[in-house]
C-alpha cells in the first residue's frame, strides 16, 4: 500500500502521467488498503 500510495504522490506532484492499465492496477491494490492513509509530502 506504501508503495503504490508513495507512486501517486510523486506521479502527482512532477505532473507524470499514467497508463489506464497501471491506473487500474493501482486502484486494484489501494482497494485491499481499508484505512490507509496516503503521504501528502
Amino acid at each position: 500500500c506504501a508503495y503504490v500510495a508513495q507512486q501517486i504522490v510523486v506521479k502527482a506532484k512532477y505532473g507524470l502521467w499514467v497508463t489506464k492499465p497501471e491506473k487500474a492496477a493501482m486502484l486494484s491494490l489501494l482497494d485491499r488498503c481499508p484505512g490507509f492513509k496516503a503521504p501528502t509530502n
